[in-house]
């Protein structure tokens, strides 16, 4: 069993549940209701209560901490912003570089967001819940060392994504098993009647990975850790440090970089699964971090589409203060 604290940051409240914040909209509220009630015009006095009856209704809840006075701000917020954006704008203002947060890459290692960077590694899963609950705990206080090597100064973010995997080397490995099965036929060690029976199967098996890898995609789950860090040296040294420490335990967690061109496929993955690294190869340098980017993106007033495909954020409000191990795995493990 583990113990969480309670939220070390809560707001101040006058009493149960009523802030300063509240209680500022209440005295705006008591100076406008005074003013109708003070005023010359007809029926003032049904006119104030029929304001006090509706501003009453502003302090319904619609949320932990979020009131309807609140709600309501939010949305004219919302509907002063813009909407819309996309990765081949007509206007500049609609260039949906305008809303993401990594600008470019930075030697082979980290990935640029202004002017802080980020290095990322994955965390290769494994059978948690078979584990006993020693293994388990051992396992956990390993992932929590790795933290405790951030700097003071230093963020992490813990990342679930989907990418389509990837089966060209499994196509070129066939390729290669076929050829020697030629080359042996060659030199007597098959017959005709054998090469032809075993072709067939090569064949068979050949166009079922070419058909996975092209046109039915296996989506795959890949979980990454990322650093952040406004310089490069310090980052370096704290990303060895917390995959040495993962991997070096008694009950190690396999971890492996994201160099070079995998950075933009984990980036394009935290938008959709709908994608092609291999377009990469094909793209100038100039091109591959727009590549990126998602084609389209629209806000909405609950929700988020990106390319078509509609987003909504869950925040967690609260928590048990025992819990298990794994305890979250079932809400990280959501599409």
């Amino acid at each position: 069993m583990r113990y969480i604290p309670r939220k070390s940051k809560v707001k101040t409240e006058i009493f149960n549940n009523f802030t300063f914040g509240d209680l500022v909209v209440a005295l705006i509220g008591i100076v406008i209701a005074v003013l109708i009630l003070t005023s010359s015009m007809s029926y003032k006095i049904y006119i104030g209560l029929a304001f006090v009856s509706i501003y009453v209704c502003l302090y319904i809840p619609l949320a932990e901490d979020i009131k309807l006075y609140y709600g309501v701000l939010l949305l004219f917020k919302f509907m002063a912003y813009k909407k819309k954006y996309f990765r081949q704008p007509k206007r500049a203002k609609d260039d949906i570089k305008r809303i993401i947060p990594f600008t470019g890459l930075s030697t082979d290692k980290f990935i640029q967001f202004g002017d802080y960077y980020g290095m990322v590694c994955e965390i290769f899963p494994s059978a948690f819940g078979l584990l006993t609950e020693e293994k388990q705990n051992m396992v956990v206080n390993t992932l929590a060392k790795g933290f405790q090597r951030l700097g003071a100064n230093q963020k992490a973010s813990v990342i679930k994504t989907k990418m389509p995997m990837i089966l060209d080397d499994m196509i070129r490995y066939e390729d290669d098993k076929y050829n020697n099965l030629i080359e042996m036929a060659e030199r007597g060690l098959y017959g005709q009647n054998e090469l032809d029976a075993r072709s067939e199967v090569f064949e068979e098996r050949l166009e079922s990975i070419k058909y996975l890898n092209e046109d039915s995609k296996i989506i795959k789950d890949h979980y990454f850790v990322i650093l952040f860090d406004t310089d490069r040296q310090s980052l370096e040294t704290s990303m060895n440090g917390f995959v040495g420490t993962l991997e070096s335990s008694a009950t190690p967690i396999y971890t492996k970089l994201v160099l070079n061109d995998d950075r933009l496929a984990f980036l394009r993955s935290t938008f959709s699964d709908n994608f092609d690294e291999r377009e990469l190869e094909m793209l100038a340098p100039s091109e591959q971090v727009r590549w990126a980017f998602p084609e389209k993106v629209k806000f909405n007033a609950t929700t988020v589409a990106i390319d078509g495909e509609v987003n909504r954020i869950f925040t967690v409000t609260d928590y048990p203060l025992e819990v298990g191990n794994a305890w979250m795995y079932n809400i990280f493990h959501i599409e």
